[in-house]
């Protein structure tokens, strides 16, 4: 999906309406001003220090590689930021990070090397597989550096990670390392994300946090999370090597695997028409989309060329998304209204919704049966917004402040809560 931060200096407007019903959102933009991030430090062992980049901090050690200048100041450093990706099924380091921290490849007992195939917004892409390795979590915001090994969480393993081998293309070259704390960090947590910090074009801060643990939140409605296995949907050759460890994602709307399940979907309605959606909840998603043939389903019609052919020039966008795979430009329009189903609390609509128009689909190689995702939920829908012009090198021209001061995505109770700004 689309990673960038786009924190940048724009004032933010925002609006809410409160109705008995459902509490309707209106304004949201097609792309997220940023995304939750975390610090991550990794270890061979459970009790063994983490791992150090020596001889500079991180970024300038990551800086160097892509040819610029890092600070005067240098020191051994441990902390990894990476996107907290719900999106994610597994932990995804980039190979200049990888490099850094001296984690290397794992092979075979004969030798040979291990690929994994994981499937994202521009298809198929093969990683690397390493060793077990632990894993502990600090918080992240504008004024963390991650540095302070005290504030870490309890080791969380062992977990074999993904390597992405040679660069991270566009989005690696213009922001550096890309890495990806999935699943396996967040499995049985509590994500909480401070979407205050954004109004003031500060970073969201971010923490990951036990069940139970004193400092979550209070929220004003929860979604329930339905949480699907796409292991099956993936590769390791040799098929007898040890693999990448992955994890369930969460999903709004009920099981697409499982016509049994009662679950209340996503509805989206447009010029009279609706559609009902299991979408995936994706924090490394800075925008939302749905699949064509739910488009279709809404009356839009789509050429060639993914031009929405009856939907007004004007009314369109477009977007780079990029992720596993490379990155694609997306048409998209402003759907009439997408509501979320509330497991408590109201409902919540979002009024002139935009979303992109594009399939990601996965197959399963050994039975040859393929599945496309009717949609995700990005964090446009969550945090400040904005509309692109002039894609990811800039081209801000409008922004919006985002609806929630705190989303609460609880992995143990299945629920993503939220508290709506007053």
């Amino acid at each position: 999906m689309m990673r960038s931060s786009l924190l940048a200096g724009f004032l933010l407007s925002g609006s809410i309406l409160s109705v008995a019903s459902a509490v309707d959102i209106e304004g949201v933009l097609p792309a997220s001003l940023d995304q939750p991030r975390i610090y991550v430090a990794i270890s061979t062992d459970a009790k063994s220090k983490p791992l150090v980049a020596k001889g500079g901090s991180m970024e300038d050690i990551l800086g160097g590689m892509l040819g610029s200048k890092g600070d005067k100041e240098t020191s051994d450093t441990f902390a990894v930021e990476a996107f907290l990706d719900t999106g994610a099924s597994g932990f995804m380091l980039s190979q200049s990070t990888a490099d850094a921290l001296g984690v290397t490849p794992a092979k075979t007992a004969d030798g040979k090397p291990i690929t994994f195939y994981d499937v994202g917004v521009a298809g198929k892409e093969p990683f690397l597989v390493t060793g077990s390795y632990y894993l502990r979590s600090s918080e992240y915001s504008g004024n963390t550096d991650g540095t302070t090994f005290e504030n870490y969480s309890p080791p969380t393993g062992p977990i074999r990670l993904k390597i992405r081998e040679g660069g991270g293309g566009m989005l690696e070259e213009m922001m550096g390392a890309l890495d990806v704390a999935g699943m396996p960090l967040m499995w049985g947590k509590v994500v909480v994300v401070d979407a205050r910090p954004l109004s003031k074009l500060d970073k969201l801060k971010t923490t990951l946090v036990s069940p139970g643990d004193k400092s979550i939140p209070s929220v004003d409605t929860s979604i329930s999370l339905t949480y699907i296995d796409y292991t099956r949907f993936t590769q390791t050759e040799p098929p007898s090597a040890p693999s990448v460890q992955l994890e369930p994602n969460p999903m709004i709307g009920p099981d697409p695997f499982n016509k049994a399940d009662q679950t209340k979907p996503v509805t989206i309605t447009h010029h009279g028409k609706s559609a009902a959606l299991t979408m995936l909840l994706d924090t490394g998603a800075a925008s939302s989309m749905i699949s064509v043939a739910k488009a279709r389903e809404l009356g839009i019609e789509i050429g060639d060329d993914g031009k929405l052919t009856n939907v007004p020039e004007k009314e369109q966008f477009m977007l780079p998304i990029g992720g596993i795979g490379g990155s694609k430009n997306i048409n998209g329009f402003y759907v009439d209204v997408v509501e979320l189903p509330a497991a408590r609390g109201e409902p919540i609509r979002y009024l002139k919704a935009p979303v992109l128009v594009m399939d990601i689909s996965v197959t399963d190689e050994k039975k040859h049966e393929s599945f496309t995702l009717d949609g995700v939920f990005g964090m446009n829908y969550l945090v400040a917004s904005a509309s692109i012009s002039a894609g990811l090198t800039g081209g801000v021209d409008q922004t919006h402040d985002g609806p929630f001061d705190l989303i609460v995505i609880d992995h143990a109770k299945k629920t993503l809560g939220l508290k709506i700004r007053k």
